[in-house]
């Protein structure tokens, strides 16, 4: 997940199929519980919300690996 390659297919398994218009707000390599991950947040599927995902190492195409899903408020 820490290249572009892999990147790229964890993206493609949380980014909306229906809306390729719907980019990454921010993405940055973190740990979530002790174990390499990766924080997600895109625009919210609810308006003024934001979806923020914590993927483990092995997301990717086939499996999203989403360790934590929570939808906020946008600030």
């Amino acid at each position: 997940m820490r290249d572009n390659k892999g990147l790229a297919e964890c993206l493609v398994a949380l980014l909306p199929p229906d809306d390729p218009s719907v980019q990454p707000l921010a993405i940055d390599y973190a740990s979530f519980r002790g174990k390499p991950a990766m924080v997600v947040v895109l625009p919210g599927a609810v308006a003024n919300k934001l979806d923020v995902f914590v993927v483990g190492p092995g997301c990717s195409r086939a499996n999203d690996s989403v360790l934590f899903y929570t939808s906020v408020d946008k600030p």
